[in-house]
């Protein structure tokens, strides 16, 4: 597995789908950024987020073990391994963090987090799997446009480290 870090971007998953050095790797892939200028959820949906205070990474998964019929299973892979990893940090405030189809992570009634997944097939075959998480780790206050946005400074009054965050995020993942 292949960690870079960048300052800024317009998308990790642009980035990941247009820079050739990123489409003929055999090796997992994943960069991190401090800020996004243009990030991008579902469909026409952007992802805001203050630079330097959340956790924003673009991984580039090569020749996952799933068919195409198994997509499904990459999105709750993801979604359970983001769930595993906020759950201790929620839980000794009562709160627990869960899935909202296809691809948020919410907590009560606030979305904490966002995911992307894309791949590139060929037959039944996934060829690449590029996946995008923006989870909202420091962010005081939002954007008032935001439909119900949290992070885990606003559930829990504390700062959290984003470099502890990924760690553990790329562990539960496992790829």
């Amino acid at each position: 597995m292949q960690i870079l870090s960048l300052t800024s971007v317009t998308s990790l998953m642009d980035e990941l789908l247009l820079q050739p050095q990123y489409a003929a790797s055999k090796e997992v892939i994943v960069l991190t950024a401090d800020h996004q200028t243009a990030g991008r959820g579902q469909g026409t949906h952007l992802w805001h987020s203050a630079p330097g205070e959340n956790l924003l990474l673009g991984i580039l998964w090569p020749n996952p073990p799933y068919s195409v019929g198994e997509q499904h299973l990459i999105s709750r892979r993801v979604a359970d391994a983001v769930c595993r990893t906020l759950a201790p940090l929620l839980a000794p405030h009562g709160l627990s963090p869960w899935v909202k189809p296809p691809n948020d992570i919410w907590v009560n009634q606030s979305k904490i987090a966002g995911l992307l997944i894309e791949h590139d097939v060929q037959g039944t075959s996934i060829l690449r799997t590029r996946i995008g998480i923006g989870l909202n780790v420091n962010e005081a206050s939002f954007p008032a446009d935001l439909p119900n946005p949290c992070s885990l400074l606003t559930l829990t009054g504390q700062s959290f480290s984003r470099a502890n965050l990924l760690s553990e995020l790329l562990s539960q993942l496992a790829i």
